[in-house]
């Protein structure tokens, strides 16, 4: 939302607000020295401007300026239209957990016995876990996502994959059975301490 407001403020300013500061600036300049704290506010209540003169750095937007509002709109836009894309994309998609494996909206899965590693150096973090597997269709990862995907079902399918596979192929994080019992020690030790 940040980027798409940006892109549209860029744009304002690009079609309508640094045109029309301009154009006060251009008015403003064309007045006679002497006489602009004289005749400006009669202009300027003419044409709905502001009374107070117009100061350069405010006011004075070339061409340049002005092309440099849209110049930053792309990138903006650009940005606000990729999370959009990400959004729409994952609207409607599933990851689903079977007796031979798990599977997916978009057709992809794997199946619980190709499993040949979990690494879970970004589950803590950002909840994303990668299982790699190898099988009739070559090397595969998967991409185990709680963002994209509903997180207690997402976090169940982990807990899943890693009651069938050995600990040594969790790598780069504990698994999930290790977090709840050293949650489980910390709870009792917290219980001890306050008795």
């Amino acid at each position: 939302l940040g980027a798409m407001g940006a892109c549209l403020w860029f744009l304002y300013d690009g079609a309508v607000g640094y045109p029309k500061k301009a154009e006060i600036w251009k008015a403003f300049e064309e007045l006679d020295e002497e006489t602009r704290g004289e005749e400006w506010p009669k202009i300027a209540e003419e044409h709905g401007w502001p009374e107070l003169a117009p100061n350069e750095h405010d006011y004075n937007k070339s061409p340049e300026d002005i092309f440099f509002q849209f110049l930053m709109a792309v990138p903006a836009g650009l940005a606000s239209l990729w999370f959009f894309l990400l959004v729409v994309l994952a609207r409607g998609s599933w990851i689903e957990a079977n007796d031979a494996g798990v599977t997916s909206s978009w057709g992809k899965g794997f199946k619980w016995d190709h499993v040949t590693r979990l690494d879970k150096k970004k589950w803590r973090s950002k909840g994303i876990a990668r299982v790699y597997s190898e099988g009739e269709g070559g090397k595969k990862t998967f991409v185990i996502d709680d963002f994209k995907f509903k997180r207690e079902p997402t976090g169940q399918i982990l807990r899943a994959l890693e009651d069938r596979i050995p600990r040594e192929m969790i790598v780069n994080g504990p698994s999930e059975a290790e977090v709840e019992a050293s949650a489980s020690v910390e709870s009792a030790a917290d219980q001890g301490a306050k008795s």
